[in-house]
């Protein structure tokens, strides 16, 4: 087991790859956690070093990276697993959007409808109506 800190960038992206060549040479799949474990530390450690560590951010964003096209690319997993593991390895670009319903639709539909003509009543109600699909797709999980 190798020691916690990493004493530069360099290193860090050195060990990277060595982990990433011994993970091909025994068929498993890479991941933070199995990296994190091989070198003695944390998937934390190695997020603050993501997030903190300015020396360290851009070798992380490389692992990152890494991880992201390895795991889009790799037959073996599911669509569904590929979807676990970039949702929790990389929230801030893998995040299920959520849309709630509030005011401001409510507020769309307070149009003074006297003012309106059939047709452009109608054109508003099938506008509204679209917006309210769009807005349901968003929310509705994918199969």
């Amino acid at each position: 087991m190798r020691k916690k800190h990493f004493d530069s960038a360099d290193e860090l992206r050195e060990i990277f790859d060595l982990y990433i060549d011994s993970c091909k040479k025994r068929k498993e799949i890479p991941s933070l956690a199995g990296f994190a474990v091989e070198q003695g530390t944390t998937t934390s450690t190695l997020y603050t070093y993501r997030k903190e560590h300015h020396p360290f951010s851009e070798v992380m964003d490389y692992i990152f990276d890494h991880f992201q096209f390895s795991w889009i690319h790799n037959g073996k997993l599911s669509d569904r697993m590929k979807e676990f593991l970039l949702k929790s390895h990389i929230p801030e670009t893998y995040t299920e959007r959520r849309v709630t319903l509030n005011n401001n639709v409510n507020n769309n539909l307070e149009i003074n409808e006297d003012q309106l003509t059939d047709t452009e009543l109608k054109a508003r109600l099938d506008e509204l109506s679209s917006k309210l699909q769009n807005l349901s797709s968003l929310t509705t999980p994918t199969t």
